[in-house]
């Protein structure tokens, strides 16, 4: 039978309490053609369009989206991105890519209950 020392269980604990860093600079860019592009972030695993028409339904969305996240303890952050829509705006929610498989489940699952939210 091997034993464990206070070494080992303390340094279990530091790495279960240590921040996570989630990397939200890094980008990939989708063209649709000369004229539409937007960057996403690379971490990110579901968003949803703001507009000035569907905004406190996409505020809901996310919201609730992130309640979820915390719930099953996933750590996230959420970004605002650009599109080639001057009248819109894209938010983001970016995990580590530790856990974003996780993520991607409940936000394949979340998409399916709203409107406007989608999975990346």
């Amino acid at each position: 039978m091997m034993t464990v020392s206070g070494l080992h269980v303390a340094m279990r604990i530091i790495k279960k309490d240590k921040p996570v860093h989630i990397n939200t600079t890094k980008t990939k860019v989708f063209r649709l053609d000369g004229w539409r592009s937007w960057l996403e972030p690379v971490n990110a695993v579901g968003g949803c369009n703001f507009t000035d028409q569907w905004h406190e339904t996409a505020t809901s969305e996310v919201d609730s989206f992130c309640k979820k996240l915390r719930q099953a303890k996933i750590k996230y952050r959420c970004v605002w991105g650009d599109s080639s829509n001057c009248f819109m705006k894209i938010k983001f929610i970016c995990v580590h890519p530790d856990q974003r498989l996780e993520a991607q489940e409940i936000a394949f699952k979340h998409r399916d209950e709203t409107e406007y939210f989608y999975n990346l």
